[in-house]
């Protein structure tokens, strides 16, 4: 198996032959600074500290005085014919270290990696073993740490699935065959965590799925306290054992993270696991958490995406008002962005931004590309870059890109309800139906899956089911609006004008003391065929910038399909003539 070159400016770095050719010519350099640039052209855009480049080059634990490294950069910049003063692709930050700064072109389609010719691996959340116990950070952050290095290590070759799935998977006791079955995984590891006193032991195995069989096995001790560090040391260790195992290709590990204290990490996972519970009140303790970790150490990045996820994720289901939310979400990706500029979910976030607030499509499908070059396995990625195809209505490639992330996660119930909700919007409704109904062997359906149900059905004509899934999203979210206003829809549209009348006014007193989206409010009064009051609602929908706008193509907007001022508000939005009136 092959790892696509490395291609910058005229230059292209080979990663299976060990060469740097320029316009097809082979470059001659030595052995360090081809090290060198192997490793700043692998992390393009982050500052790489001169204490990276000695560790990478010539082995941790080693003093050398700067001229060794100063000698470095200059035989690299020799051979790309760049310049200290006036740099194209190697920077110089004075008394830091060095960064990429060249531009490395996409080495895939723009639909990104396909998932399907990989091994698939699935790393289940370690026990933790420690006496007294633990709360659950210890294995969290070595599980999430195996994770990364696992999905850096070799990419294009390997898949790691999801921690959604992962956790489920052992929630459920699956045996390690059921979990072959479940999730489509050909490894899977196990093991365990232990702390006494200032010790941490780690023990792990490779098992096979299809017969149980141990493949591999391992065992690390680390004295030290700093979380991070001795994390990152065993992450890596594992994580190459188990490519060398599979025979992948091998890229380098990602960058050694710095050195994060404590209690901002624990603050962080605190705050991953309310936003995972995705209702308002969670949503909000989570903030406060992410602000703490970040008050703790300014410079810790996590933090700062799992904000910007929050923000984004209240200004989607109309939480709040979307010029409160989706600039502080731009501000707290930058600032990830600006910490490490490799970070997968923080360029997923910007481009959610992009998509949802500035509807800049072209900016917004860059920054998902980028994403997934910097971490194909990142589920969340794939199925964000789905919706913005669908906006495009480029629905096989939508379709794509949204089993990718359900390959990646396939027992993310969120996950498998949105693959029916891409075949919803490109008018495939049977399709539609098929994938959403999958996701009860998950478990009951959550209010986002009903919320998916109650459009299929709606769709299709059957009004009672729709009712039903939607009825119950309103009554499990406390009257959210986005389940409100749809159910609305469906009561008007059904015959039963009362209760769509009852819902409508319901929301319009909680908008009086409180936010609702003036496209929650269209949607109902589209399905009273109050085409008036709708179309006055969707301009403000339009002006005040509400994500949700991008669905105009969807079946529930035809009714206002034949009026100019539909047709007016949609080129506002960047989305004339989207939406076709017919079944696929």
């Amino acid at each position: 198996m092959q790892v696509d070159p490395i291609r910058f400016a005229d230059f292209e770095l080979d990663v299976n032959g060990w060469e740097l050719r320029r316009h097809g010519e082979i470059v001659k350099i030595e052995r360090i600074p081809m090290e060198l640039l192997f490793l700043l052209a692998r992390n393009p855009g982050r500052l790489v500290l001169r204490s990276e480049v000695v560790e990478h080059i010539w082995g941790k634990d080693r003093f050398l005085d700067d001229s060794a490294v100063n000698t470095a950069v200059r035989k690299l910049r020799v051979a790309l014919a760049d310049s200290a003063d006036q740099p194209r692709l190697i920077e110089t930050v004075t008394g830091k270290g060095y960064r990429f700064i060249g531009r490395i072109a996409p080495a895939i389609s723009p639909a990104v990696t396909q998932v399907t010719s990989r091994v698939m691996l699935v790393a289940l959340p370690l026990d933790d073993l420690s006496k007294p116990a633990q709360d659950g950070s210890l294995s969290e952050g070595v599980t999430e740490e195996l994770i990364t290095c696992l999905g850096s290590l070799s990419p294009r070759h390997v898949a790691v699935i999801g921690r959604t799935s992962a956790t489920e998977c052992r929630r459920r006791g699956l045996t390690v065959r059921e979990i072959g079955r479940e999730l489509g995984a050909d490894f899977v590891i196990e093991g365990s965590v232990r702390r006494v006193g200032q010790s941490v032991r780690v023990s792990v195995r490779l098992l096979r799925t299809s017969d149980e069989a141990q493949v591999w096995a391992g065992s690390y001790k680390r004295e030290h306290d700093v979380l991070t560090d001795w994390q990152y040391d065993v992450a890596v260790e594992i994580a190459r054992e188990v490519v060398t195992v599979l025979a992948a290709p091998m890229l380098g590990p990602p960058p050694r993270p710095r050195q994060v204290p404590r209690a901002a990490f624990e603050y962080y996972l605190k705050g991953r696991r309310l936003w995972d519970k995705k209702t308002p009140q969670a949503y909000l303790d989570a903030i406060a958490l992410f602000q703490q970790a970040i008050d703790i150490d300014p410079a810790y990045a996590l933090p700062y995406v799992g904000l910007a996820d929050t923000w984004l994720m209240m200004g989607i289901h109309g939480l709040r008002p979307a010029e409160e939310v989706y600039p502080r979400a731009r501000a707290a990706a930058a600032k990830a962005l600006e910490i490490d500029a490799a970070l997968a979910s923080a360029h997923t976030a910007l481009a959610e931004v992009s998509k949802g607030y500035d509807r800049n499509w072209e900016q917004a499908e860059q920054g998902y590309q980028q994403a997934l070059r910097l971490n194909p396995n990142y589920a969340v990625a794939h199925q964000w870059y789905a919706n913005l195809l669908t906006i495009l209505e480029r629905h096989d490639e939508a379709i794509a890109q949204v089993e990718q992330a359900r390959h990646l996660d396939p027992l993310s119930a969120p996950i498998a309800g949105f693959v029916g909700f891409t075949y919803y919007r490109a008018r495939m409704y049977d399709d539609a139906l098929r994938e959403v109904k999958k996701t009860v062997d998950l478990g009951p359906p959550a209010p986002i899956v009903n919320w998916f149900l109650g459009h299929i059905h709606a769709a299709r004509g059957e009004y009672g089911l729709a009712q039903a899934a939607l009825s119950s999203a309103a009554e499990e979210t406390h009257g959210r609006a986005m389940y409100l206003a749809m159910l609305g829809y469906v009561c008007g549209c059904a015959g039963d004008r009362r209760t769509g009348v009852e819902i409508l006014g319901r929301l319009r007193r909680s908008a009086e003391v409180g936010y609702v989206s003036p496209l929650d409010l269209c949607i109902v009064n589209i399905g009273l065929d109050e085409i008036d009051g709708a179309l006055d609602c969707l301009g403000k929908a339009v002006d005040q910038r509400v994500m949700r706008v991008t669905e105009l193509g969807m079946p529930t907007f035809d009714a206002l399909r034949g009026e100019p001022r539909f047709a007016e508000l949609a080129a506002q939005a960047g989305l004339a003539g989207r939406g076709k009136a017919t079944a696929r």
